[in-house]
């Protein structure tokens, strides 16, 4: 386990500590967006469009990064 989080912290360029903070302050960020999505389901005049900017946000940051993944 510890050598495969050090292969991945060297996969990303990162020091455990700001692959940490980055971790936790995005997810935090998308854990916002689903509340934001509940508030504006419930009441659609809050939270106009907010929740696919976000989703879109973090959407750019996976792409600029250059993670693994279909996003195309």
């Amino acid at each position: 386990m510890i050598s495969k989080s050090r292969e991945h912290l060297q996969e990303v360029n990162q020091t455990y500590r700001e692959h940490g903070w980055f971790a936790v302050k995005w997810g935090l960020f998308l854990i916002w967006t689903g509340v934001v999505s509940i508030i504006h389901g419930i009441c659609p005049a809050f939270f106009k469009f907010r929740a696919p900017r976000n989703v879109m946000r973090v959407a750019r940051l996976i792409k600029e990064r250059g993670i693994p993944g279909e996003l195309e």
